[in-house]
């Protein structure tokens, strides 16, 4: 199996990549990973064994003999199937697969095609080549597969595999311990968020609704996570008065843990949020989510049993949100666990590899297309 992604940045569709690799090499499965732009081939690679080829391509993002070259990896690699993430990885691994190789294509759908960059010609192109090419497209959400659908692509092609989580690499790895490196008492009700700091993600929004909660709570902040807003949201602190309660911690390895440290776990996406790995690891962790009602959130959020659901930019509710689960320390802990169970049912990783393993065994029988 292959695996193909535009590279291995910090993110949630690259980190997917990685725990599937893992995942599938654990399975005795063969599987490599291609990343089709070799300067972002790093950042994420250490966290493949040892045994999983890692291929990054010296070509530029535009170069057609990036088509090519990829063709001629899967041919080397002798692989069977190939499964590509994110619009441009689709769009190039199913040139190579109709130029090149006739090896069965798996598409994806992970957000991007929800977002701002989706113009009409990238509409056109999967319309054209990848929705045809592709023996599968697999979403990580519900919501994902409805938005395939509008746009075009066969029903009978989309599957549904959501993202996963590893329990017991998750429950060995040690505590980052950020209460204590930031002096936040342990007797205090504490908010996390963990993600890149931009516009979309409404940190924003998360940092105004605590301005609001009532001074006697005594509530800390801590926000793991960087990007361009950051700057904006530390003004934002100041303006509040609020910056002794609140923490910028930054990116951190195994930020994945980093809400064993907080009481109340929040996400405000404003946009489509397919399958937040954030949202998984902090159910993960036990916390109760205080997110947004939107895209396919409340697929892994039960309102009122593993978090609270609010509507997108609802400051106030956010704030009720907040208060309610720090203030009710019971509830919050019983949604903690209820999340924690939720994980272990349906979204481990060995569950989401097998569903994989079953979808390549789909798509490789299927009969090529003509033409």
């Amino acid at each position: 199996i292959a695996l193909i992604v535009p590279g291995l940045l910090v993110g949630g569709c690259e980190r997917h990549v990685v725990k599937l690799a893992r995942a599938l090499h654990a399975r005795g499965v063969y599987v490599c990973v291609i990343v089709l732009q070799g300067r972002l081939a790093r950042p994420l690679a250490s966290g493949l064994p040892s045994g999983v080829p890692l291929l990054a391509t010296h070509f530029h993002r535009r170069d057609p003999r990036l088509i090519a070259w990829l063709g001629r990896k899967l041919h080397e690699q002798r692989i069977d199937v190939a499964h590509s993430f994110l619009w441009y990885g689709d769009t190039i691994a199913a040139l190579a697969c109709a130029l090149f190789s006739r090896v069965p294509l798996i598409a994806s759908e992970r957000g991007d095609r929800g977002s701002v960059y989706y113009s009409r010609t990238r509409h056109l192109l999967d319309r054209l080549l990848t929705f045809r090419v592709a023996r599968r497209v697999c979403a990580n959400s519900r919501f994902g597969a409805e938005l395939l659908a509008s746009l075009g692509c066969p029903a009978g092609k989309v599957r549904v595999i959501s993202n996963g989580i590893d329990l017991a690499e998750m429950d060995q790895a040690p505590s980052l311990d950020l209460r204590r490196e930031f002096g936040i008492p342990v007797s205090a009700p504490t908010v996390g968020v963990v993600s890149r700091l931009v516009w979309y993600k409404a940190v924003d929004l998360i940092v105004r609704a605590f301005t609001r909660l009532a001074p006697e709570l005594g509530a800390h902040l801590l926000i793991v996570g960087d990007g361009p807003q950051r700057a904006e949201l530390e003004a934002l602190v100041a303006r509040g008065g609020i910056g002794d309660r609140v923490h910028f911690a930054g990116v951190r390895a195994g930020a994945e843990v980093a809400m064993r440290d907080v009481n109340v776990a929040a996400l405000a996406t404003r946009t489509t949020e397919h399958c937040s790995n954030s949202i998984l690891e902090y159910m993960a962790c036990a916390r109760p989510v205080v997110a947004t009602r939107s895209a396919g959130t409340p697929e892994l959020v039960t309102d009122g049993s593993t978090g609270l659901l609010i509507d997108v930019d609802d400051e106030a509710a956010l704030v009720a949100a907040l208060t309610r689960l720090l203030t009710e320390p019971h509830e919050a802990r019983a949604m903690g666990l209820a999340g924690r169970q939720w994980i272990a049912d349906e979204a481990t990783m060995d569950r989401v590899a097998d569903r994989f393993v079953a979808l390549c065994h789909e798509a490789a029988r299927e009969q090529a297309p003509r033409g």
